[in-house]
């Protein structure tokens, strides 16, 4: 579901039916702004895309034109909509040729409903970007209207000139075709035109439009007249008040017009109407400045007409002045106006803007400018006012007051072209500077975060430092945390501080404080952004510990989301209050960092799996291509001696060595796949798992022995692992009576070269007493001696001390069949529980293998 409310019209294109229906389903299910419309091919897609497309996503395979082609065919048409591919067919190749092609994004296609939760959020994210750069490029062409107006304004001297002035400026603008302004006629009722400009004069001679309640009077003209306020239609063809001039408009080509109230003063009305040749012409902004147009030219075409009749009367002021006043009159009404003569002295002084200042237009007039301003103000641009004595024209911005304007001055000439004095005209620009500066603010902000997140040569904690100091400036706050939440714990992972941390120093990295202390809760609890400009006026927050204890006056935070899950907060705090509200802007940039932290993160964590994953598959497959090769040989060997003397002992062999594949394939297979973590551990009779265990083991006469039972907490089918190669490798290795014959001994050991004399082991005397000993192999299991643990422990053969830290490499073995890796197996179950495993001497001399750190009851 999306935020906005502003329909996103999107054009599906792609050559599978059912996965165009199935995108459509998708997309307007997920986000209810959007509405698909669909194409088979490129070239259908191209027939079908119009101006109310707002977004193409397209297949890149396709017959007929492919994606690409389809993306150049609209960018050659100067189309600058976002376009995003969204294919299965994902390689460097073609996403470098997307990019070079100007693709808004790409996006791969896979199963299930996650890519296209990533497609609806591309497409809404690209719409918006769209709309943004639009609605600026817009402003940008308003205030470029304004000024152009405003410039043809001060040079028009008559009600017919600023009239064709404001035509021809509307029109020369790209954004509208045809503009005309008119009057009412009280006695026919009709609007008759006075002025227009455009490319469609005769259009004035095909309609009649009137101001009464006749059909031809309900339009946006007769509206604007009755009611004297704009009125705007957006799709003339949908307008029933236009249907009287249906045709001509159809066969002129025009879509909407905004038709604005003019007045001359007195009763005296008028119309300009602006029309334009595509839907939806005009924003709530433009709308807004068009209300302001319409003011600027009827304070114009008022002063205009009161020249007029101020000439008209032949008044008894004298010729210089009534130039002057001509001048002034033709100046923009919605600043300063001001006169000098040729001694740069201040004659006239008048304008709205000075009811916002301490200065008096009265006590300027008669005073000298070098008197009325300051000495920075004299060095700076008293020159400008020269100038135009000289004869040029200047445009200049200044500040004053703590604000900012912009100052026009111009030569002012007598009916002779003989300068007589100077005219300055100025207008408050304060808000316009400041939008253009926090424009600029923002783009630089966002440069910034796009060299970090774009730097190869930093690592991830590198860049997320340099995001939170970009964060910390951006916001005007003193600190910014990356936290990582873990269970009921909050932990203070990555801090940009000044000094030695947050609170000077009482909380630094890695340092960890429970999560209901913290202001993080309401984010780790809500999964939202969560502002607060004062916590004095948060009740939750005023009684937490960062204000209570470290002074945090306001904070933003928001959630960290890596593997679709919480993995913390990314958040900001002060300790001076705010005196307004954190603005979208800021909600905005800290979302923001918040989503690329979390993907970064994500890309690390996925990356450590993938590597873990790799460097497994890569053991796997390195002890399999070594430790197979012998008893592959021996079964070679085997079955052509068996070929050719069919003895039976050859196939004994055979099987011998099939049996030794098969264990090797079941211990590197446990070995390589079972988790390095357990999630979960219960608590388990120590007794019971062992002799369960005991009885899935081939012992021969082995006895099992419980010593001492213990209630011990650990994953059951880990601990069973555990066991079995315990005694697995006490049957095998501990008594000499079970080993195989030397002719079918193979290279033991797949990580080391071992011949088969270095696979016997150092026997102590009594081993050499029990060489030759068949008495049945005990096995013992109790609990350690400290508590700490339990141990399994035979009377067999033993393990030399010298070899003890070789037992758990995986391959060292001692016997012909053995795979080398039920130790290493044993070693692997108790780290996955935070055990450890150390060999030792057992009380008959056998081999005692002890598990520590085990948590028994």
């Amino acid at each position: 579901m999306g935020t906005g409310t502003e329909p996103i019209r999107v054009l599906h294109v792609d050559d599978d039916p059912a996965f165009v229906d199935l995108v459509e389903t998708f997309l307007e299910r997920e986000d209810d702004r959007i509405d698909v419309e669909t194409a088979t091919s490129a070239a259908a897609g191209l027939e079908r895309l119009d101006d109310d497309v707002d977004c193409i996503v397209s297949d890149y395979d396709m017959p007929g034109l492919t994606g690409i082609e389809f993306l150049e065919r609209v960018r050659a048409a100067d189309d600058e909509r976002p376009f995003i591919l969204f294919t299965g067919k994902g390689s460097e190749e073609v996403a470098s040729e997307a990019i070079s092609s100007g693709v808004t994004d790409y996006v791969q296609k896979g199963i299930g409903s996650e890519q296209y939760e990533i497609l609806v959020n591309r497409i809404a994210n690209a719409v918006e970007a769209k709309r943004v750069r639009d609605r600026a490029a817009r402003q940008e062409r308003v205030n470029t209207l304004i000024r152009e107006l405003n410039r043809r304004l001060v040079a028009a001297e008559t009600v017919t000139d600023i009239e064709g002035a404001v035509c021809r400026t509307l029109t020369d603008a790209a954004a509208f075709r045809f503009a005309w302004i008119g009057e009412p006629d009280p006695e026919s009722a009709e609007i008759l035109p006075r002025a227009s400009a455009g490319d469609a004069d005769g259009y004035l001679d095909e309609v009649d439009i009137y101001y009464d309640d006749r059909p031809m009077g309900r339009g946006p003209g007769g509206r604007a007249v009755r009611t004297g306020e704009l009125q705007v239609t957006q799709r003339l063809p949908d307008d029933p008040a236009f249907e009287p001039w249906q045709d001509v408009i159809e066969r002129y080509g025009y879509e909407s017009v905004a038709v604005v109230p003019l007045s001359y003063g007195g009763e005296r009305e008028g119309v300009l109407a602006i029309y334009a040749d595509h839907p939806r012409a005009f924003d709530a902004e433009e709308l807004s400045v068009l209300e302001e147009l319409g003011e600027t030219v009827s304070r114009a075409l008022q002063a205009a007409e009161t020249r007029r009749r101020l000439e008209s009367r032949r008044a008894a002021e004298t010729t210089q002045r009534e130039r002057y006043y001509r001048t002034l009159v033709d100046a923009l009404p919605n600043g300063a106006v001001a006169l000098f003569d040729t001694d740069l002295e201040y004659t006239v002084v008048g304008g709205a803007i000075f009811d916002d200042l301490e200065l008096s237009p009265e006590e300027m007039e008669g005073e000298a400018l070098a008197a009325v301003h300051s000495a920075s103000f004299r060095d700076t641009y008293l020159h400008h006012y020269r100038a135009a004595l000289d004869g040029a024209e200047r445009t200049f911005e200044f500040e004053y007051a703590e604000r900012q304007f912009e100052a026009h001055v111009a030569p002012v000439r007598d009916e002779d072209g003989t300068i007589v004095g100077g005219l300055s005209m100025t207008q408050d620009v304060t808000e316009r500077t400041e939008r253009q500066r926090e424009l600029q603010r923002r783009e630089r902000v966002l440069r910034e975060m796009y060299e970090v997140v774009s730097a190869p040569d930093r690592s991830i904690s590198e860049r997320i430092r340099r995001l939170l100091a970009i964060g910390t400036d951006a916001l005007g706050m003193r600190y910014g945390v990356l936290s990582r939440i873990e269970d009921d714990e909050y932990v203070f992972e990555l801090v940009h501080a000044p000094g030695d941390g947050l609170g000077d120093g009482a909380i630094t990295e890695g340092d960890a404080v429970p999560l209901s202390a913290t202001n993080c809760r309401r984010v780790a609890r809500t999964g939202e952004t969560i502002t607060v400009a004062d916590v004095r006026e948060d009740a939750e927050f005023a009684t937490l510990t960062p204000h209570a204890e470290h002074g945090v006056a306001c904070y933003v935070g928001t959630p960290v989301v890596v593997e679709e899950g919480l993995y913390g907060t990314c958040c900001f705090y002060d300790d001076t209050a705010r005196d307004r509200s954190f603005s979208d802007w800021d909600v905005t940039l800290v979302d923001l960092l918040s989503r690329w932290i979390g993907a970064a993160l994500d890309r690390r964590a996925r990356t450590a799996q993938l590597r873990t994953q790799n460097d497994q598959f890569r053991e796997f497959t390195s002890i399999v291509s070594h430790d197979l090769r012998n008893p592959i040989s021996v079964l070679h060997g085997a079955l052509e001696l068996a070929e050719t003397t069919g003895e039976a002992e050859q196939f004994d062999r055979c099987r011998r060595a099939l049996d030794r594949m098969d264990a090797l394939v079941r211990d590197l297979t446990t070995l390589t796949r079972e988790g390095v973590v357990i999630e979960e551990a219960e608590r388990l009779e120590l007794e019971s798992v062992a002799r369960a265990c005991w009885a899935t083991v081939e012992t021969a006469d082995a006895t099992l022995r419980i010593e001492e039972n213990a209630t011990v907490r650990a994953d059951e089918a880990r601990l069973r692992q555990l066991l079995e190669n315990l005694f697995r490798n006490a049957v095998e290795h501990g008594s000499t009576s079970n080993r195989t014959g030397s002719d079918d001994a193979v290279e033991h050991g797949s990580t080391s070269n071992r011949t088969g004399s270095d696979d016997a082991v150092e026997h102590t005397p009594a081993d050499d007493r029990r060489a030759g000993d068949d008495t049945a192999l005990t096995v013992r299991v109790g609990r350690a001696d400290d508590g700490a643990g339990f141990y399994v422990e035979d009377d067999g053969v033993g393990i030399p001390e010298t070899r003890r830290d070789e037992v758990f490499d995986r391959g060292y073995s001692t016997t012909a069949t053995g795979t080398g890796l039920g130790l290493a197996i044993v070693e692997k179950m108790a780290a996955a529980h935070g055990w450890t495993v150390t060999v030792a001497e057992g009380e008959a001399g056998g081999a005692r293998i002890e598990v520590r750190g085990v948590e028994v009851d």
